[in-house]
């Protein structure tokens, strides 16, 4: 059985630095292929929270956590595509979700 450190973990090395990385970016030429390397980490990341054996507890506000990488990933398929007004929204919607998700995981910590 896995736990939410577990969770925290994959978060961490998947959506967090992946993020942080992309905004170091600062050529634009390189934009797009970065934008392709975090598109892989994001969708790994994601396969890997999914296989996490959690319990009922653990799993509570975790559609939250999945909807805010799906976002995020939306969002550098369209800097892949050059969309940034796109990938702008998603990206701040991915933003939101995990910050609701970690919300509510402080407040059933209580």
């Amino acid at each position: 059985m896995n736990t939410l450190e577990d969770v925290k973990k994959i978060m961490q090395r998947s959506f967090y630095e992946t993020a942080a990385e992309m905004q170091k970016v600062e050529d634009l030429s390189k934009i797009k292929e970065g934008a392709r390397i975090a598109e892989l980490r994001f969708a790994e990341g994601l396969q890997e929270l999914e296989k996490l054996k959690l319990s009922k507890d653990d799993r509570r506000h975790f559609k939250l956590l999945r909807e805010a990488y799906l976002d995020i990933i939306k969002s550098v398929q369209y800097i892949q595509k050059g969309n940034h007004v796109m990938a702008n929204r998603y990206s701040l919607q991915s933003g939101e979700k995990a910050f609701r998700y970690a919300q509510a995981r402080m407040r059933l910590s209580e």
